[in-house]
């Protein structure tokens, strides 16, 4: 009886040591993640995205069209929110490639445009040395 009681304190210990370990361990940033898909961004809405799960990690070319200072928008309706965790200023132009986690598509009524949300990315790096400055 004394042996089971034991055991059964090892396992309850166990997993309540692994219970705590998930609950407070830090999520990993997009940046630390493997892409499940990468893709030009012109493409994207193209391609087949209807396997991609919000929160899947993709990494993005393409084109800046607008921006702000914390989220930028390239070519093919692709809205990336800057992380917290990326101190790098955004460019305002040029071609560059990104690294964010899949929000979902969106749906301008009043424009009929399709949106493609993303949010903790990461700016990667330029993808054509004319934007190296």
């Amino acid at each position: 009886m004394k042996k089971i009681f034991s055991i059964g304190a090892a396992v309850l210990g166990a997993a309540v040591f692994f219970g705590l370990y998930q609950y407070f361990r830090t999520p990993e940033s997009a940046l630390d993640a493997r892409a499940e898909l990468v893709i030009d961004s012109k493409d994207f809405g193209s391609s087949l995205i209807t396997d991609l799960d919000p929160g899947a990690i993709v990494q993005l070319t393409g084109q800046v069209i607008a921006s702000e200072s914390s989220s930028l928008e390239l070519e093919g309706g692709v809205l990336i929110t800057k992380s917290a965790d990326q101190k790098q200023t955004w460019p305002e132009k040029g071609t560059y490639s990104f690294k964010a986690k899949f929000n979902g598509v969106e749906v301008d009524e009043f424009f009929g445009d399709t949106l493609y949300r993303f949010n903790d990315g990461f700016l990667l790096l330029s993808s054509n040395s004319e934007d190296l400055n």
